[in-house]
């Protein structure tokens, strides 16, 4: 049987992984997954089995088969059955209708893979998107930041201006995070779009892990449907279509140049998810 002493080591090693003072670092568990946490953020995070969404149920299915024509657009809530932890902290997350939710999330790469069935060429692109996920985590001086990254939810929308990609391993699995807006239209950054992303495979390959935190930024209209970032505007539409390459780029420079004023600090968002563990 192992000392008290002994039995303390890997907690404490692992607890190291979080850079807050050591009263403020709480782990977390739930199910299979394993967190380090500030106790602020411990104190109010909840997890849940979230159930399967497929794209398809057994009718569709069957309506699929007999006629490819019945084909259905996919959407983000098509997943697999998972685990989510989920966070309630304000004030850290002021904006009450981001586009995302501050969570972090585990799936079943198998069943990731089988969620578009039956159609074959869904699930191709899937297997494609997996690939290319573990090469950017696993070769990350070889990505080409001109390119969107690889996103694994189905998103009908595209990256726009993207920022701060940077590698972050954890035990047993390799990431990556990076901070965006996704985009459906041409649009200004806003308060309820900018999010940052983590994204990792274990080093098995058999789960996934997604965590999306919303970032608030001072200086950025509150939606991208109204008001003015660095000289542009929505009321003036047919400018910003004409200009939005431009807008991008100072976009971009003035994100980089602001990732130090992001709510919540960075440096706590990778603590966060480096802490990851997940059973088996």
């Amino acid at each position: 049987m192992k000392s008290p002493v002994s039995a303390l080591v890997p907690l404490v090693l692992w607890m190291s992984a979080l850079d807050v003072h050591a009263e403020d670092a709480k782990p977390f568990h739930f199910d299979a997954m394993h967190l380090i946490l500030p106790g602020s953020w411990a104190a109010k995070a909840q997890g849940r089995i979230v159930k399967a969404v497929p794209l398809y149920d057994e009718r569709d299915a069957a309506a699929y088969k007999a006629d490819k024509t019945n084909q259905l657009k996919p959407s983000y809530e098509n997943m697999p059955r998972h685990i989510e932890i989920s966070f309630d902290v304000r004030p850290v997350f002021p904006v009450k209708d981001h586009a995302f939710k501050p969570q972090i999330t585990v799936h079943p790469v198998a069943e990731f893979l089988r969620i578009y069935e039956p159609e074959e060429d869904s699930v191709k692109r899937m297997t494609h998107c997996f690939d290319q996920l573990w090469s950017v985590a696993t070769k990350p001086a070889k990505v080409n930041l001109a390119r969107p990254l690889p996103f694994i939810p189905f998103l009908d929308a595209t990256q726009g201006v993207t920022v701060g990609f940077k590698p972050v391993n954890f035990s047993g699995g390799k990431g990556f995070r990076f901070i965006t807006q996704f985009e459906i239209e041409t649009s200004l950054l806003s308060d309820d779009g900018l999010v940052y992303v983590f994204q990792a495979l274990t080093d098995d390959r058999k789960s996934y892990v997604l965590a999306t935190f919303p970032i608030h930024l001072e200086g950025l209209p509150q939606t991208n449907r109204d008001g003015e970032h660095l000289g542009y505007s929505t009321k003036q539409y047919e400018k910003l279509e004409k200009e939005i390459e431009m807008y991008h780029r100072k976009a971009t420079k003035w994100l980089t140049e602001s990732e130090s004023k992001m709510m919540p600090e960075l440096k706590t968002l990778d603590d966060i998810v480096a802490s990851v563990k997940l059973d088996g």
